[in-house]
């Protein structure tokens, strides 16, 4: 995880966060769409909420809601991850820009 202050082109000056896990990363093909309201990746039957096996399966709210604060503060967020594989774990970064006030 980190922050800095970065250059956008497209924003100017910003604060950006940046948070990496080390999980079984996205495929780049669902980059876009996991930010959407109740989208929610891989089949639901493998869902679990247990302590020890956990492959996600929330409500498909918490990116959704994230994307909604970052877009009322002008910014943008963005996942970057080289793809899904439950045996090597690639991870997944997320990243948050918010224009800084001059």
């Amino acid at each position: 995880m980190g922050t800095e202050v970065v250059l956008d082109d497209n924003l100017g000056q910003c604060a950006e966060i940046s948070v990496k896990d080390t999980g079984i990363g996205i495929d780049p093909a669902d980059h876009q769409v996991i930010f959407e309201k109740l989208f929610q990746l891989g089949k639901v039957e493998f869902h679990s909420s247990s302590r020890i096996n956990y492959k996600g399966g929330g409500p498909g709210l918490g990116l959704a809601i994230a994307t909604g604060i970052v877009k009322a503060h002008q910014g943008k967020i963005w996942v970057e991850s080289v793809g899904h594989n439950e045996a090597t774990f690639p991870g997944s970064t997320f990243f948050i820009r918010i224009p800084l006030v001059k």
